[in-house]
């Protein structure tokens, strides 16, 4: 069996958090990690929703934020983020534009 097919095959076995830094891992991906455990949308991007996008998330059952990738993981600097700390970040990108 392919390495591949290895990997994909954690995604039905394993944690999404495991079966997805294997697979970043294999693509040579650096990433920030932020949460191994689901988080509520609307903790991670805590906008006004319309009607309809309510409607939608509320058929998700769990939402994750694996990790990120950014200047600091690719030049070596990966470190651990909380969701608060990315909801942070994106809040204040978001006000300096």
């Amino acid at each position: 069996m392919c390495l591949m097919n290895t990997i994909l095959k954690k995604f039905v076995n394993e944690s999404l958090f495991d079966a997805s830094a294997s697979l970043l891992h294999h693509l040579h991906i650096v990433f920030n990690e932020v949460t191994r455990v689901p988080v509520p949308f609307e903790y991670l991007y805590p906008l006004d929703l319309s009607k309809a996008q309510k409607e939608v998330l509320a058929k998700v059952e769990h939402t994750y934020f694996i990790g990120t990738v950014d200047e600091s993981s690719l030049t070596g600097g990966a470190e651990s983020l909380s969701a608060e700390d990315v909801t942070a970040r994106a809040q204040k990108a978001n006000t300096q534009v």
